[in-house]
């Protein structure tokens, strides 16, 4: 296994293949700039920001994954207010907290059979830390 988010499993084996690509983590403080007359500018620290986490997925059916049930999830996940915990290599992601809220997610339908099932699809997902 590769990571969890929620529910969701990322993980490779002969019957699956759920992983994701182009993981990013940022972490940025917050800053407050006050002008000086005939002087710099001087910066106060207010605090740390928000961190957030980017990533794409890939959801095809041809590796064991149910696309259409996978987009439903993430859309849930994200209209429900809820803090999800997120793990990568069995560790938590973050510091002093590990849960986050998936702020939002956009998909690409792919590929599409006759019968209107989703066969392949992917999907970009955006976290937020939560506190």
């Amino acid at each position: 296994m590769i990571g969890t988010f929620g529910d969701i499993v990322f993980e490779t084996n002969d019957k699956k293949i759920l992983t994701f690509s182009g993981f990013s983590y940022s972490a940025a403080g917050r800053w407050k700039t006050t002008e000086t007359i005939g002087g710099v500018p001087k910066k106060e620290f207010l605090g740390a920001d928000t961190k957030k986490i980017t990533f794409d997925i890939q959801l095809n059916a041809s590796f064991g994954v149910n696309p259409s049930r996978i987009l439903k999830q993430l859309e849930e996940m994200t209209l429900s207010g809820n803090a999800y915990p997120l793990f990568i290599g069995g560790k938590p992601v973050g510091i002093g907290t590990f849960y986050w809220i998936l702020a939002s997610v956009s998909e690409a339908w792919d590929v599409i059979l006759n019968d209107g099932k989703l066969l392949k699809a992917s999907a970009s997902l955006s976290l937020e830390e939560y506190q």
